[in-house]
């Protein structure tokens, strides 16, 4: 752990170890592995795994922690009946219908990749998991896109009411002064904080005018 490792042969000559962490390196090649029949427990997260097809020959892990990694084929986990904890976060995985074979299965993390919502709904249907945490990146970007949107209505509906507040009397510069904090206000705490703005401060915003 925390060693930045790339070559793991030394770990071939260690062949009843039954739980390895080696989070935090720099491993690529975990074809090395295949000899550690014995593994229970293996943590490779936050490494640069692509490929993890030596996990066929791991049957007795029940705990995989492959976070943080680089992949997006997870189709050799389906051979693995006795996961009982797997964490799968901040890859690039696409589909996940492998995990449906994971009888055992109770605590899946696979939050930040980019799912299938009709994948995400049938492992959600798992009848043995009781801790999840699926939020997509998919999820972030299109959260990201909305509240872009709804600020650039929001600086539009501003500019308008600027314009008709100039026109008007009794639109004086002490209003024009409060709304142009508020709206600042709104603005830095969508920025900030990644909210977005709601219907009901679109509905304040036109009742203004």
């Amino acid at each position: 752990m925390n060693n930045i490792l790339q070559d793991i042969s030394v770990f071939k000559y260690l062949k009843y170890l039954t739980q390895l962490d080696l989070s935090c390196n720099s491993i690529f090649n975990t074809f090395i592995l295949r000899f550690n029949k014995e593994l229970q427990t293996l943590n490779l997260a936050q490494n640069r795994v692509q490929n993890i097809a030596v996990l066929l020959t791991l049957k007795k892990l029940t705990c995989l922690n492959l976070g943080y990694n680089n992949l997006s084929d997870i189709s050799a986990l389906k051979y693995l009946p006795n996961i009982q904890q797997l964490e799968l976060q901040n890859n690039e995985i696409v589909c996940i219908q492998s995990l449906s074979s994971l009888i055992k299965l109770t605590k899946l993390e696979i939050y930040n990749n980019y799912i299938e919502d009709s994948d995400l709904k049938c492992i959600l249907k798992h009848p043995n998991i009781k801790e999840y945490n699926y939020k997509n990146q998919r999820d972030q970007i299109n959260s990201q896109v909305i509240l872009s949107n709804k600020l650039k209505k929001i600086f539009e509906i501003t500019k308008t009411i600027y314009t008709l507040g100039q026109r008007r009397q009794a639109f004086n510069k002490t209003t024009i002064k409060q709304f142009k904090e508020n709206i600042q206000s709104q603005v830095q705490k969508a920025i900030y904080n990644q909210i977005s703005f709601t219907n009901d401060v679109l509905l304040r915003l036109h009742a203004i005018n």
